[in-house]
């Protein structure tokens, strides 16, 4: 079998649901080569739970996660089935779009990369929907369960394990955007959960990146410390203010995260080393 398709579920619409499962009927894909699992998180446990129970069920060389309110689009993303037949590499990157329009394209992959320096030299995007990976890559490798951003922590961990990763610039999937997703919550305690459990992934990665060896190292840093600058546009983006970012870049600089390495990743980045070193 080619392709696992994994879909959590919880209590979206089932007009969603059957829009993402259609779209996936859509690939052309022969009965054989594909299997789609819909694993419904009937007790409330979140994406981690259910995720790590479809991938122990998945039979498929390369595993596909696909939102429930999501889709693909099927022209685009049957160039990704092509390219994954014809390179067997161990993990395919690509984009998404937020209009539910589909423009098939005909961007060539990127040079070959391996994980460790995909991340040394590259930003990170780290939604778990925005890749195909071979199955194999993944070992005892498990979301962590219980936390909001487990991707952030999954993906590096997933991408240092590939042996041979490509990017395509195409558009293949149609991330839907709307307020009844989880992320749109703005009440205080849902907020501190959010963000708290940001600062846990951190800790996360720098446990691993303190055993790693090499340019792993310096590829676990980079991811690091753009976390952290994503932690403080996470907290200005919610509406808490400079109290706000002043209350969290006090926890980031207890745990040695603040201020943020001058290194120039991208301007972006070089920006809020600066403004880290005024909080």
């Amino acid at each position: 079998m080619l392709i696992s398709f994994i879909i959590p579920y919880h209590d979206e619409p089932q007009w969603m649901l059957d829009e993402c499962v259609y779209s996936i009927q859509a690939l052309g894909l022969q009965p054989h080569e594909y299997e789609i699992l819909v694993e419904h998180d009937a007790d409330g446990q979140g994406p981690s739970v259910t995720r790590n129970r479809a991938l122990d069920k998945a039979r498929g060389e390369y595993v596909q996660f696909v939102d429930c309110d999501d889709k693909l689009f099927p022209g685009s993303y049957s160039r990704i089935i092509a390219f994954i037949r014809q390179k067997r590499m161990d993990m395919l990157m690509f984009r998404y779009s937020v209009t539910d329009r589909e423009s098939v394209g005909s961007h060539p992959l990127s040079c070959r990369w391996n994980g460790v320096e995909f991340l040394l030299h590259n930003n990170l995007r780290a939604g778990t929907c925005m890749y195909v990976f071979r199955r194999a890559v993944l070992g005892d490798l498990r979301f962590r369960p219980g936390i909001f951003h487990e991707d952030t922590l999954f993906t590096p961990l997933l991408i240092l394990r590939a042996r041979n990763l490509y990017v395509l610039r195409e558009k293949a999937y149609f991330y839907r955007q709307h307020p009844g997703t989880t992320m749109s919550r703005r009440d205080t305690a849902f907020l501190d959960r959010r963000l708290g459990d940001a600062v846990t992934v951190l800790r996360d990665l720098r446990a691993v990146r303190d055993s790693a060896h090499g340019i792993a190292v310096a590829s676990l840093q980079r991811v690091i410390d753009q976390q952290a600058m994503s932690l403080l546009i996470m907290v200005w983006q919610a509406g808490l203010g400079i109290a706000g970012l002043r209350r969290y870049a006090a926890i980031l600089r207890n745990d040695g995260f603040m201020p943020l390495p001058f290194r120039w990743y991208n301007w972006k980045y070089y920006i809020f080393a600066l403004i880290s070193r005024l909080l």
